[in-house]
C-alpha cells in the first residue's frame, strides 16, 4: 500500500476517526496529521510507525541496491 495524502485520510476515515481521535491515538499534533492529508510536511520515520500502529499496520522500508554496471 502506497502511504500517500489520500490513503492516510481513507485509513482514518474507514477506521471512523476524526483528526482529534487519531492525534489522542497517536499523539501526533492535529495540525501536523491534517498537513500530512493535504500532501504538506515530511513525517520521519518514526511518526509514520505511530499512526500505521493505530491501524495495526506498520511500514516496510526496502533499500533499493544500486545496479551492477557490467
Amino acid at each position: 500500500m502506497e502511504l500517500s495524502p489520500m490513503a492516510m485520510r481513507q485509513l482514518r476515515e474507514d477506521a471512523k476517526l476524526s483528526l482529534r481521535d487519531l492525534h489522542n491515538a497517536c499523539g501526533v499534533a492535529i495540525s501536523f496529521l491534517h498537513g500530512m492529508e493535504l500532501g504538506k510536511g515530511n513525517p520521519s520515520i518514526d511518526t509514520l510507525r505511530r499512526i500505521l500502529a493505530v491501524y495495526g499496520m506498520d511500514i516496510a522500508i526496502v533499500k533499493q541496491k544500486e545496479p551492477t554496471v557490467l
